[in-house]
């Protein structure tokens, strides 16, 4: 569902029609995320996908959808989208049909759409066409979503991020770290060196509830790329303002000048690896550790994923 055009005059009303049970019932019924849309206009074809810019959900209960749409620069992007709407839905077989009773494009409310659905494992496309005469509005949309997970939608975080509970951090003190990070791929690679960064950060209870959702322990744990790289919400810029360094060519790295308290410390040990001879992708990981540094102390570590 579009509605994201601009009024003209609103539409007759509506029928009131019954959900018609149908097996596809129960797997529709969900958090959907939008990966693409395909809309044609005659000859025309423009195809939107749902990345880096922009992103959208679908949530579909057992008589109720509803939809969002936004641009992931909080408006500020040169054209800002925000987009969303509901209404109840009929479902006989394969053939669905929205009532669109709410739309931030009010001139869409008060119509209803047809479409024909198909789900494939976790897939759902769903193909129609969007006509709204008064709007001169006439397009077949394709859209393709797929049911979310902690890998394709943010992970809600409970603990607030309190910057007084780290204002510490910021402080000079007399401690250190010194240590070494290697890590060992999926495909049994082991990496180091001078491209792989080390992050630092204090202790709060909002980092505690995040990293242990991350590596599933709240003092260590390793984590591969291929598993996917979680979003969170909220994700307070305050939470990424970190000590970074880098490791040497030995995977050697150093702390100093730091004060006493209980940090978290990560390798991130991201590199690129050939596929075949023209594609490459990402692989590696990340290694968590929690240490507690008193006064003066020397603290060695070491982020290592193998023995």
């Amino acid at each position: 569902m579009s509605c994201a055009q601009n009024t003209k005059s609103d539409q007759e009303g509506k029928k009131d029609e019954t959900i018609i049970s149908t097996p596809l019932h129960s797997k529709i019924i969900g958090t959907w995320k939008l990966i693409s849309a395909k809309k044609i206009i005659n000859t025309d074809t423009t195809i939107t996908k749902y990345t880096n810019t922009i992103e959208g959900i679908k949530i579909i209960n057992t008589s109720h959808f509803s939809f969002f749409q936004h641009d992931l620069k909080k408006g500020k992007d040169s054209v800002p989208k925000f987009s969303s709407g509901g209404g109840k839905y009929v479902l006989n077989g394969n053939k669905y049909v929205e009532f669109l009773e709410y739309c931030s494009a009010r001139a869409w409310e008060n119509n209803k759409f047809e479409f024909t659905i198909a789900i494939k494992n976790d897939t759902l496309t769903q193909t129609g066409i969007e006509r709204i005469p008064s709007l001169d509005v006439d397009q077949t949309i394709i859209e393709t979503y797929v049911k979310t997970n902690n890998n394709n939608t943010p992970i809600p975080v409970i603990h607030s991020f309190e910057d007084k509970e780290v204002s510490w951090f910021s402080t000079k003190g007399a401690a250190s770290i010194k240590g070494i990070a290697k890590f060992k791929s999926r495909n049994e690679k082991i990496h180091f060196g001078d491209q792989f960064r080390i992050e630092l950060m204090p202790f709060s209870r909002y980092t505690e509830e995040r990293l242990l959702k991350i590596y599933n322990n709240k003092d260590s744990g390793v984590v591969y790329l291929e598993d996917g790289v979680p979003r969170f919400i909220p994700d307070p810029e305050a939470y990424h303002q970190t000590i970074k360094t880098t490791c040497n060519e030995k995977g050697e790295f150093e702390f100093t000048d730091l004060p006493d308290g209980e940090y978290y410390i990560i390798a991130f040990m991201i590199w690129d690896q050939k596929v075949d001879t023209k594609i490459t992708n990402k692989t590696g990981g990340g290694i968590m550790q929690r240490i507690h540094l008193t006064e003066g102390e020397v603290n060695t570590v070491e982020l290592v994923n193998f023995n």
